[in-house]
């Protein structure tokens, strides 16, 4: 009987892991406009809390008027600027369009801040508060670069 032999060879072969990360400037100036932003919310809803009515009561943070309607508005944009930091290649496009959003409405609110005393209690401060974030988010988004490192 003929027993076909085989035989392995074997071969060193080399493993190769990578690894890469990435991160943009813009994260940080999405976390910090976010953490300002849910910080000055939620101050605003605790001091105004409980209440019967969502425009009924004002109160002021960092020199910017809150009613309950305002602060809730405030914290989840906050958290959405929060949420936005933590996507290091959807930062810069997330920026630019809720710079856009935010910066109209501070326009807006700087040109008619009587229209939105009564409901969101932020005046002309208020407006341009949202102005200047808006402006900076705009700016942030479009000059900042993601890099991104790759180690083998």
């Amino acid at each position: 009987m003929d027993y076909e032999r085989s035989e392995l060879e074997t071969t060193d072969r080399e493993a190769r892991v990578s690894a890469w990360w990435s991160w943009s400037p813009a994260q940080f100036v999405a976390g910090i406009v976010g953490l300002v932003l849910t910080v000055m919310g939620g101050v605003a809803l605790a001091r105004l809390l409980p209440t019967s009515s969502l425009t009924s009561e004002t109160t002021t943070v960092l020199a910017v008027g809150h009613t309950p309607l305002m602060a809730i508005i405030t914290l989840g944009l906050g958290l959405l600027y929060l949420a936005e930091a933590g996507m290091p290649f959807d930062v810069q496009p997330g920026l630019v369009f809720l710079g856009v959003m935010v910066l109209a409405f501070g326009l807006i609110v700087v040109i008619e801040p009587a229209a939105f005393d009564g409901a969101l209690g932020l005046g002309e401060s208020g407006g341009w508060f949202y102005t200047v974030v808006g402006f900076i988010s705009v700016v942030a988004g479009i000059v900042s670069p993601t890099v991104v490192s790759r180690r083998s």
